[in-house]
């Protein structure tokens, strides 16, 4: 085995271990960042498991929302007084957002609303 080998071997046992000691310690996955959506831009910050963002497209509005079991429940809201409730989750590699959109309570009855990570 060459050094080079070596090198790449230990640098991907340490990116796996990385990994799996965020899902052993149960860390809130983060959904901060700037997504092409199906409906236009969401920007998300996220701070612990509170995440605040807006999107901005067909529709504009406001998004706030909790990080339970590795999904992002949320409420949007929008400045015609129209306002609901959605859920996202991501891929694996956290490049991927997808989830559902609803009126009012619901977070489905609206339909899809996904996209990639800018």
């Amino acid at each position: 085995m060459t050094p080079r080998n070596v090198v790449a071997r230990l640098t991907l046992f340490l990116i796996s271990l990385a990994v799996l000691s965020q899902v052993a310690l149960g860390q809130t996955p983060s959904f901060a960042g700037r997504y092409n959506t199906n409906w236009g831009e969401v920007i998300l910050s996220q701070t612990g498991d509170h995440v605040t963002g807006s999107y901005s497209g067909k529709f504009t509005g406001t998004i706030t929302g909790t990080v339970k079991a590795d999904q992002l429940h949320f409420e949007w809201k929008q400045p015609n007084d129209q306002s609901g409730h959605g859920v996202f989750a991501l891929s694996p590699d956290g490049r991927t957002l997808a989830g559902t959109w609803g009126l009012n309570e619901s977070e489905t009855n609206g339909g899809d609303w996904s996209g990639t990570r800018q």
